[in-house]
């Protein structure tokens, strides 16, 4: 199974995230995802220039389709390959029906209820058209693995059509587990949380609760041999990437790069151990 690090970060600059990067290749990640907004620096330029040629990370790049050209996004893509090979992932983003400032009005977007379904189906189809384009201009050999976020039917059934992986929280995937029939590559993001003692792990499903019941069922949380176990475990759920993120809301700057700490150091030791077996 492949791990992977999502930077919850607006706006790192380049030699910020040369720095992770540093750490992030020496715990073996598989990639880090750069998330998308329109008012934050680009992230394919910021990521060009704190790449480090022979490394083994990836950076995967959020990218919303309104946003760019099929045939601009090919030239950045062909770009990248130049600067080295394989080191690319990109994650398209869709969109939902929430309203967004940063986000162009599209002729069919419609907000009542009642039209939720159609928009969705209609924003999929529009990322459906644009994919296809991006690749009459983007050559097979410079082409990056492909992930699609989202869980709605219209959803993974683009993600089937392009051999493709789909990303979605870890609780979501458990409850619509049967819809990914035919989905060879499943991402589910999670929080990761560890903890020394019982007390302190009480202590901090209380206070998660209290921020967002919901987190706590995309959360991995325990001691240092718990949290590896639940890891390690995920493959029987026929998981085969997990993207991790290690700060959790309303705890300290201190607590969070702490725990990230803890967290960079279990997945250098679960990919070693990875790396032994299969040698």
């Amino acid at each position: 199974m492949k791990i992977h690090y999502m930077l919850r970060d607006l706006d790192s600059d380049p030699r910020a995230l040369k720095n992770l990067s540093t750490v992030l290749e020496d715990s073996g990640y598989h990639s880090v995802l750069l998330t998308f907004h329109s008012q934050q620096a680009d992230y394919f330029i910021k990521s060009a220039a704190a790449l480090k040629p022979g490394d083994r990370l990836k950076y995967m790049i959020a990218l919303r389709p309104y946003h760019v050209s099929p045939q601009y996004c090919s030239m950045m893509t062909r770009a990248y390959s130049q600067i080295d090979k394989d080191r690319l992932i990109i994650n398209w983003v869709a969109g939902d029906f929430h309203t967004r400032d940063d986000e162009p009005e599209l002729e069919f977007d419609v907000f009542g209820e009642s039209e939720l379904i159609d928009t969705i189906q209609k924003r999929t189809t529009y990322l459906r058209n644009f994919v296809n384009m991006y690749k009459m201009y983007c050559p097979m050999e410079t082409r990056p693995p492909m992930v699609f976020s989202g869980f709605s039917d219209y959803a993974l059934e683009t993600t089937r059509m392009f051999d493709g992986t789909s990303l979605c929280m870890l609780d979501t995937y458990r409850e619509n587990i049967e819809k990914f029939d035919g989905v060879k590559g499943r991402m589910v993001s999670a929080n990761v949380t560890i903890l020394e003692s019982n007390k302190d792990i009480e202590e901090y499903k209380e206070k998660i609760v209290s921020v967002n019941p919901r987190h706590i069922n995309f959360s991995i949380i325990g001691d240092y041999q718990t949290v590896k176990q639940k890891i390690t475990e995920l493959k029987n759920e026929k998981i085969t990437d997990l993207l991790l993120f290690t700060n959790s809301p309303n705890f300290d700057l201190s607590w969070n790069q702490q725990n990230d700490m803890m967290v960079n150091k279990l997945v250098k030791e679960i990919n070693s151990e990875a790396r032994e077996h299969d040698n």
